[in-house]
């Protein structure tokens, strides 16, 4: 199994319950973080001193590790291609081939990156780049999990209803593993703590519908 992740939170967010459940069953999962999520504070708080981007960038790789650890991947099924976050629409072609390489190494049994229509342009672009190596290497297995729509208000509905009609909708039972899921979503202090308190709506509120018994995935066709 191999997770693309844009961001050190995403894949714990996304799919942390069934990254733990393959694991607990003796599957190899492999993390792949994209980005090295460095301007969080930048874009969002206007942050650039005390801590750093730098700073920020060290930060959010040791949450992204221990999250990992948490959930049951070792430190050496972990792969960092260290974009700055929100240039990767720059760089596509380039972090294709190197998606290339990695499922053409491990050639996983099932692979699972971000929603299509996710909000963020890193989600969008890790979409197209994982399509675009997924049509090259003529790869069928693949599932995208979504963070939030781009149309927040109607988009999840309509969603659900063209996943009724395309019958491509998965859902993962998670219950044994929500807990844990819970302890590696806790592990992003620097999200938990410093952005949440500077936002109306607390994150850790916000994180509560990522913990439920099942995870729903669109199969990509």
């Amino acid at each position: 199994m191999i997770v693309f992740s844009p961001h050190p939170d995403d894949m714990a967010l996304g799919c942390g319950g069934t990254i733990a459940k393959k694991a607990s069953e003796g599957f190899e999962v492999y993390l792949v973080m994209l980005t090295d999520g460095r301007h969080a504070f930048t874009h969002r708080l206007g942050i650039t001193v005390e801590p750093s981007p730098e700073e920020v960038k060290q930060m959010r790789k040791a949450e992204f590790m221990k999250a990992a650890g948490i959930l049951g991947v070792p430190e050496k099924n972990l792969v960092f291609f260290d974009y700055e976050d929100g240039t990767l629409a720059e760089h596509e072609r380039e972090v294709e081939e190197r998606a290339i390489e990695i499922i053409e190494k491990y050639w996983p049994a099932d692979m699972y990156y971000p929603f299509r229509r996710d909000c963020h342009p890193d989600h969008r672009a890790t979409n197209r780049i994982v399509r675009g190596a997924l049509q090259r290497l003529r790869y069928a297995g693949s599932y995208e999990y979504t963070i939030t729509h781009t149309y927040a208000r109607l988009g999840p509905l309509v969603e659900k209803f063209l996943s009724i009609l395309r019958r491509n909708e998965v859902g993962e039972e998670i219950s044994a593993f929500v807990a844990l899921k819970e302890r590696a979503l806790d592990t992003y202090e620097s999200e938990m703590t410093i952005i949440s308190s500077k936002q109306k709506e607390p994150l850790h509120k916000s994180v509560k519908k990522f913990l439920r018994s099942k995870e729903v995935f669109r199969e990509s066709k």
